[in-house]
């Protein structure tokens, strides 16, 4: 994916590039907006809101661009808090930059776009090299949740996931191999990213620097809520059933799906009770999925045959 993207920024001719992906749908003001805070403020880096438009959301008609130093950003990313690039839109799909600044990193590194998630390395590498940048608080994108999703499967280390860290001759370890605790979150692994993108610039990143207590409370609250379960050893079984539901159910029916199976916590012990969760996830299927519980729990009990 990361090569894909710089591949496609690198034959795009315009003066800015905006790097999307076939699940994001515009609204039909982006484009213009982000043309009238280009035209007024000539920055490198044009962000807006990282948040989802829904049916009850207002557009301004009047986009409020301000502008702001990338040095806050940056000093919380260099103390391990890498929250800001999210908070400021300053990552994929709510990111624009100029091509001018990517072509002069592209010409100065070679390559731009780093695994794992190219949607943060991007937006890492362009920080690095501008002082500041445009912000609009305006929302301008829906996702396609339908599809399958990298980020849904590294969560609990599925086949999509592996897949693509197999590609760059990765395995979990090295998704974490610069951060402190090396324990695989998808936040954690965000964070080292950032780390990643400071080598290949070859500025400093000192571990030593980062700020210990706010680091391990971020990393264990992603722990403990059981945002990611990559970390924990789960029977093939499981996994199964996770690629399934990232496969074949719709967005809405996914995170159902998931948010059910991690409140039942089936990963706070490395054993499962698999019937337990059977019985359990057969109220909720036979309910609203139907569909899917003879599928899920034909694989749940290793006599289903799975495939995409």
């Amino acid at each position: 994916m990361s090569d894909n993207w710089e591949f496609a920024l690198q034959n795009c001719s315009g003066e800015l590039l905006y790097p999307i992906a076939d699940k994001i749908l515009l609204h039909k003001d982006t484009l213009k907006d982000i043309m009238e805070g280009a035209e007024k403020y000539n920055r490198d880096i044009y962000s807006f809101c990282h948040a989802e438009l829904d049916d009850n959301y207002t557009k301004l008609n009047y986009p409020r661009w301000t502008v702001f130093s990338t040095q806050k950003i940056l000093s919380a990313a260099f103390s391990g808090d890498r929250t800001l690039y999210s908070t400021y839109g300053l990552r994929g799909y709510s990111m624009v930059i100029s091509k001018k600044m990517f072509n002069h990193m592209i010409n100065k590194y070679g390559k731009v776009l780093l695994p794992l998630a190219p949607d943060f390395t991007l937006a890492f590498m362009a920080t690095l090299h501008t002082d500041s940048f445009c912000y609009c608080t305006n929302k301008y994108f829906r996702y396609n949740r339908n599809c399958s999703s990298n980020g849904f499967s590294a969560g609990y280390g599925g086949a999509l996931a592996l897949e693509y860290l197999y590609a760059y001759n990765y395995d979990k370890n090295d998704a974490v191999s610069f951060v402190p605790i090396n324990v695989f979150t998808i936040w954690n692994s965000v964070l080292n990213d950032f780390i990643r993108v400071c080598k290949h610039c070859n500025i400093s990143y000192e571990i030593d620097k980062i700020d210990n207590v706010n680091y391990f409370k971020r990393l264990y609250s992603e722990l403990v809520h059981i945002h990611t379960t990559f970390h924990i050893s789960m029977d093939d079984s499981f996994k199964k059933m996770f690629d399934y539901i990232n496969h074949n159910l719709t967005g809405n029916e996914r995170i159902i799906m998931y948010d059910y199976i991690m409140n039942f916590k089936l990963c706070t012990v490395n054993t499962v009770n698999v019937q337990s969760l059977v019985h359990s996830l057969g109220v909720l299927l036979k309910n609203k999925m139907k569909k899917y519980f003879n599928i899920i729990v034909k694989i749940l009990s290793g006599i289903g045959q799975y495939g995409r």
